[in-house]
């Protein structure tokens, strides 16, 4: 018997979602439900199954017996939070994730019967009797369980977080969510911050609080009109040095062309309604505080845009890590190349 941990996803998906889970005890699976981002009665069922809501579960799950695979039917990106944090959890226990097909080319009952057969099979494939590695022979950290857009964008932020540092700091990471970055930093004292910074909700952390200040893509998502204030908050917080990258203004072409591929991609939505941040304003922003700097492009703006389609590819969890693997492994040598994507700040504050 197999564990199925089924998300229920968006209100569009609940016919198959609901199919998919008859199908799966219909094969003598066990099959749990959770509820994702939605908000749903108490009394809320699933083919008779009640959906999970208690923390505890989900540990209990994750360490109990049996073969187990998790099935995420919206798949990362397109605001599903909920989704992505628990697949990062399967990726880090070796157990399969897997997304939804033939949605839009199936009646509802065949496309439950093809993705009960595929959960099938995921589910009961052998580990590879390959380890993972975990370094690139040049000595980089590798991280299967991240795409490859992240893993540029991390590796580089890494490289001018830690340099010249000396294991200990404390790292304020500002909008953090998953703190996937804490994993390149490991000399970092590391905690992570998801509110809000606005002139009418500042930072709450004191002056000086943290050596090192980041932002990973975020300046982006701020409105244009608090972009100032929330730079002058990053310098404000950290007692050495600030850190943060946007996409440049020349990237805004290749992300209107992936929205119409990946319509409903919330982030990028998000960039196109808040606009790409100016390197002159952000200039201007820190010169004004006194501030100096030095910038460094990362990720070449083709390969960006390449690794983004990639990781929105349907594919089992064994082939999205192989592809991750090869890509950290064979293509980030080669990246910074051409323009960039993304414009990655230094401020050293001594």
């Amino acid at each position: 018997m197999i564990r199925v941990l089924l998300l229920l996803g968006r209100p569009q998906d609940e016919a198959v979602v609901t199919a998919l889970a008859a199908e799966l005890r219909l094969r003598c699976a066990q099959v749990d439900i959770l509820p994702g981002d939605r908000e749903l009665p108490d009394e809320y069922t699933v083919a008779g199954l009640p959906v999970r809501r208690d923390a505890s579960f989900l540990e209990a799950w994750l360490t109990g017996p049996g073969r187990k695979i998790f099935i995420d039917p919206i798949g990362p990106g397109a605001g599903n939070r909920f989704g992505s944090q628990v697949a990062q959890l399967m990726f880090r226990f070796g157990l399969p994730v897997m997304n939804l097909e033939g949605l839009s080319t199936l009646s509802t009952e065949d496309a439950a019967s093809l993705n009960a057969a595929r959960a099938e099979r995921y589910a009961k494939r052998l580990p590879t009797t390959a380890e993972r590695p975990e370094t690139a022979p040049d000595g980089r950290p590798l991280a299967a369980d991240l795409g490859y857009e992240r893993y540029v964008r991390l590796m580089g932020l890494a490289g001018e977080i830690t340099r010249n540092l000396a294991d200990g700091y404390s790292l304020l990471d500002i909008g953090g969510e998953d703190a996937a970055l804490q994993r390149f930093v490991p000399g970092a004292r590391y905690e992570a911050y998801s509110g809000f910074i606005t002139r009418a909700t500042p930072a709450p952390q004191p002056d000086g609080a943290y050596d090192v200040v980041v932002a990973a893509d975020v300046l982006e998502h701020v409105d244009p009109a608090e972009r100032p204030f929330f730079l002058q908050e990053l310098l404000r917080v950290a007692r050495r040095r600030v850190v943060f990258s946007f996409p440049q203004p020349a990237a805004a072409t290749h992300e209107a062309f992936l929205l119409t591929m990946l319509p409903g991609h919330r982030w990028l939505e998000e960039h196109r309604d808040c606009g790409l941040p100016d390197p002159v304003i952000v200039d201007a922003a820190l010169a004004g505080a006194g501030a100096s700097w030095r910038v460094v492009p990362n990720h070449s703006l083709a390969s960006w845009s390449y690794a983004v389609l990639f990781d929105h590819q349907p594919m089992d969890e064994q082939a999205r890590v192989d592809t991750n693997l090869f890509l950290q492994l064979e293509n980030f040598p080669r990246e910074n190349v051409g323009e960039c994507y993304r414009l990655i700040y230094v401020v050293d504050k001594e």
